[in-house]
């Protein structure tokens, strides 16, 4: 159950694209090349552009040799991220989640950023490798492909990394291996040989592995460099010693060149808001240049394909609504009801989890199968069945697919608890969870290997609580709310992150937790005045909120990602309660598609016997309005439910949507819909 109130965070010192609106683009004609950044702002190192759906760009070695610089749209840079000692960047690209994968040349790595705590991390080692030099991520958007010159022997191979994350050799015999892109059907990996000056294409067969190759297009004089595809399939190649970007058509027929205002451009990315600005690292000066074109890149509109995720959780879980129980709702609501759904079909690709049953997890207080403590909560909340009953509800969701996650056994007020305490607290809801179900005392008999998760009781996160849940064997935590205004990372919805730099930023501050995942709970936004009559409501909305609650800020409309913080705390109609959700799901889904959290209580869906202080009418309420509110996100092609242990599966090896027409939605029109009062 949450009821602290948030304390509002610094504001970020670079806001997003939601905040800054559509990102200039350059001012001149198609193919007319202008400077981006002032000259010297990057080393002579600079290269490996890569576009962010903001509208800002990254390249490596902004100011000094091992960084990562963002240039915003106005051409106002900043290091975005310090790679590991010695480690000098080249290649980028950026995953579907918003990672940033970094050839490093000089440690013989391939790194990844997080793209919310800026932490670079080793993801692939290969001590064979002689650099790498360049990246190219396949439209899987899991498998990438790094080229690895050797200059002094004049000699390259091509590196293939899988969802493994392991650097396996794709081909071998070449020149100078330097420029690397796949095309945008996924089928031909091209890879520009520099002193050869020539570009060859390899077949990519159905496992990744390369076939071939052919040659592509062959130049008589200068180098060749980075490269990077249209979606038409036109081939951008960087003409290093020439001074221009040369677009090749797909049967290798040079098709125009384009100056580029420096003798030495290295690579170059598609970026803007509609994705047809080409930015260029452009060494002679220490810049990066742009120049407009016809048709986007292809990797542009990625976010498009990435799932929409939807998490739902839910918190406590003392009633059962079993059978034999006096009280109607419960676990056993939330379960029945996610049987009655159906993820959208989608191509069937398991891996996007299309039409597959929709999860949700669960995060059990033990105390309520082995009642040794007494109820924490107060105001009529945090009763419960018979624990027999509740093992049941418990089990038959688990037997359904549905994550059980740990949420104490108490449910203490954990801010000043030490490590120990906390690893007493955990440790007795996970022997709890896992002792047999047949044993003298009440177990569920959940194999250790399947508690993945962690969810800190009020809300209140803590440095001690996370070395707790690292130390238990855990994999995620979720318990540090974030939102584009409020929270230690604003200035857009996150994705989850790993705790390898901790959050210096959170009150209390969290140190470095190396392996732990994030899954933060993410704020709801109310929709503001201009947005209310498209979600059924008169405007004023987040007037009468700042009204309920003193605290509540309009300019941003935030609000704790929790039902309770809605229903109770806020006094939510049924219809503000939709408005909400819908409208927070809707910005996930229109900016960076990061999974949506949404925090429940199964609890306040309980119709209790002998009456209670919320009618049975309003409860009935409630669960109409969070039916209405699947039903809507479920009516988007886009979105999945899933489970927060099914989210972290994805990441670790993702997989994009089809490349289709139609797959993104827009917000239903209020006219029509039939929505609660």
């Amino acid at each position: 159950m949450r009821r602290r109130r948030p304390v509002p965070a610094l504001l970020a010192a670079l806001a997003l694209c939601a905040a800054c609106g559509n990102p200039p683009v350059p001012g001149g004609g198609l193919f007319v090349a202008e400077p981006f950044t002032a000259e010297g702002s990057f080393t002579p190192g600079v290269e490996g552009p890569a576009a962010v759906a903001d509208g800002s760009v990254l390249a490596v070695n902004f100011g000094r040799q091992g960084t990562v610089g963002r240039v915003l749209p106005d051409g106002r840079g900043e290091i975005f991220a310090e790679l590991p000692a010695g480690s000098v960047g080249n290649g980028l690209r950026i995953g579907p989640d918003g990672t940033v994968f970094v050839a490093d040349y000089t440690g013989h790595n391939i790194l990844a950023v997080d793209p919310v705590t800026r932490w670079a991390r080793v993801l692939v080692h290969e001590p064979a490798m002689s650099q790498p030099n360049d990246l190219a991520l396949a439209p899987d958007g899991a498998t990438l492909y790094a080229s690895d010159p050797d200059w002094t022997a004049g000699t390259g191979r091509i590196w293939r990394v899988g969802t493994d994350r392991r650097a396996v050799l794709a081909a071998s015999g070449l020149g100078t291996a330097n420029g690397v892109e796949v095309s945008p059907d996924g089928r031909t990996l091209y890879v520009g040989e520099s002193a050869g000056r020539r570009i060859l294409a390899f077949t990519i067969a159905a496992d990744g592995a390369l076939a071939g190759p052919r040659t592509f297009a062959a130049f008589p004089d200068f180098g060749l460099d980075g490269m990077r595809c249209d979606v038409d399939g036109n081939l951008y190649v960087a003409r290093y010693g020439k001074g221009t970007v040369a677009v090749l058509s797909p049967d290798g027929e040079v098709l125009r060149e384009i100056g580029v205002l420096g003798a030495r451009p290295s690579n170059l990315c598609f970026g803007g808001p509609d994705g047809r600005t080409v930015y260029v690292t452009e060494v002679e000066h220490g810049r990066l240049v742009r120049f407009r074109t016809g048709r986007p890149g292809r990797e542009w509109g990625r976010p498009e394909r990435t799932p929409q995720f939807v998490c739902v959780s839910s918190d406590d879980n003392g009633y059962a609504g079993l059978p034999g129980s006096p009280h109607d709702g419960g676990l056993g609501y939330l379960t029945e009801l996610f049987a009655r759904l159906r993820n959208p079909a989608g191509a069937g690709e398991a891996r996007t989890f299309d039409g597959a049953p929709p999860h949700y997890t669960f995060f059990v207080n033990t105390r309520f199968v082995v009642p040794d403590v007494p109820n924490p909560q107060s105001a009529g909340y945090g009763g419960g069945d018979a624990p027999a009953l509740v093992l049941r509800a418990w089990r038959e969701a688990v037997d359904r697919g549905h994550e059980i996650a740990v949420h104490t056994h108490s449910h203490p007020h954990g801010r000043d608890l030490s490590v120990a305490e906390w690893e007493r607290e955990i440790g007795r809801s996970m022997d709890i969870l896992t002792r047999p179900a047949s044993g003298i005392e009440p177990g569920l008999g959940i194999p250790r290997q399947d508690l993945a998760g962690f969810r800190a009781p009020f809300i209140e996160p803590s440095d001690s609580g996370m070395a707790a849940v690292l130390r238990s064997g855990l994999a995620y935590d979720s318990s540090v709310e974030e939102g584009p205004a409020l929270g230690p990372h604003p200035g857009a919805f996150p994705w989850p992150y790993r705790l390898d730099a901790g959050i210096p930023a959170h009150r209390p501050p969290i140190g470095p937790h190396p392996g732990l995942w994030e899954m933060p709970l993410g704020n709801f936004v109310a929709p503001p005045d201009e947005a209310c009559a498209r979600y059924g409501l008169r405007p004023g909305l987040r007037a009468a909120l700042a009204r309920r609650q003193a605290y509540f800020q309009p300019a941003n409309g935030e609000i704790t990602g929790m039902d309770w913080n809605l229903w109770i705390e806020f006094s939510m109609s049924p219809a503000e309660f939709l408005a909400t959700v819908e409208y927070t799901l809707d910005r996930h889904a229109a900016e960076n598609r990061s999974p949506m959290t949404v925090g429940l209580h199964s609890e306040l869906y309980t119709v209790k016997a002998g009456g209670g202080p919320v009618t049975a009418a309003d409860i009935r309420a409630r669960r109409a309005a969070l039916e209405s509110f699947f039903a809507y996100a479920l009516s988007k092609p886009e979105v999945r439910l899933v489970s927060h242990r099914e989210l972290l599966a994805w990441l670790e090896r993702p997989a994009l949507l089809p490349a289709e027409p139609g797959l993104t939605s827009r917000p239903a029109s209020g006219p029509g819909r039939s929505r609660p009062k």
